[in-house]
């Protein structure tokens, strides 16, 4: 009970401070706006995952290892799956479907983890080829 108090206290504070109470306002009465401006940004973000998936859907996959993150650079149809490798998509990035497009979209937009997704977007061979490295020039 008295930890609950504590947790209060800055509500004191804002019913002192005629200051904290104009803030306070003006944020609660932005609210609105800011889902605007989050809706808006969500519309470009469907609209890129949906071009996104038009042009990489099932191009990322590659033979990756189950135990160590050894990639190798063979086909599906030479992927050795009984022998611990697995034909799968990478599991930070993929174009297969509009939820994994966006939050791909998502990483590169935030830019952490941005260049792993293009150095995988670069090595793109073909549908059921896996990844050679530096593959397109540009």
């Amino acid at each position: 009970v008295i930890r609950l108090f504590r947790a209060l206290r800055p509500l004191r504070l804002i019913q002192k401070n005629e200051n904290m109470r104009i803030v306070l306002a003006s944020l609660i009465s932005s609210i609105p706006e800011i889902a605007r401006v989050f809706l808006v940004s969500c519309l470009f973000y469907i609209i890129f995952a949906i071009l996104g998936v038009q042009l990489f859907g099932g191009l990322m996959y590659q033979c990756e290892s189950t135990s160590s993150p050894e990639v190798l650079d063979v086909n599906k149809d030479e992927c050795p799956e009984g022998d611990g490798y697995k034909w799968q998509n990478p599991y930070y990035a993929n174009f297969d479907n509009i939820a994994y497009a966006s939050l791909t979209l998502f990483e590169v937009s935030s830019l952490e983890g941005w260049p792993r997704v293009m150095y995988r977007a670069v090595d793109i061979q073909g549908e059921n080829e896996g990844p050679k490295r530096d593959n397109h020039q540009w």
